[in-house]
């Protein structure tokens, strides 16, 4: 199982379309490519997050801390979006 970072421009592009900026979706994928979760975020107000979508899709596959792990991956994307566009580091520890 591994985690699949989604640039806003080929993840639903239509559908966030006035959201471009900081918009990052992060798919948890089994190892034949299957999403099994995503959780979808993205700047607003200039420093703010905002989390638009998070969820494991399959009743058969919650409860197994999947959903923690996709999170958790989501916290470090965020603190090096905010590190790598010049943003301090706050000390945000996840």
């Amino acid at each position: 199982m591994y985690i699949d970072i989604v640039p806003a421009r080929s993840h639903r592009p239509n559908h966030y379309s006035d959201y471009l900026q900081g918009y990052r979706a992060l798919r948890l994928l089994k190892e034949n490519g299957t999403i099994l979760g995503e959780l979808v975020w993205r700047v607003v107000s200039g420093h703010n997050i905002e989390i638009t979508e998070f969820g494991i899709f399959d009743e058969e596959n919650k409860r197994k801390g999947w959903g923690t792990r996709l999170l958790e991956a989501a916290f470090e994307d965020m603190r090096q979006y905010f590190v790598k566009n010049a943003f301090p580091d706050r000390g945000f520890k996840p």
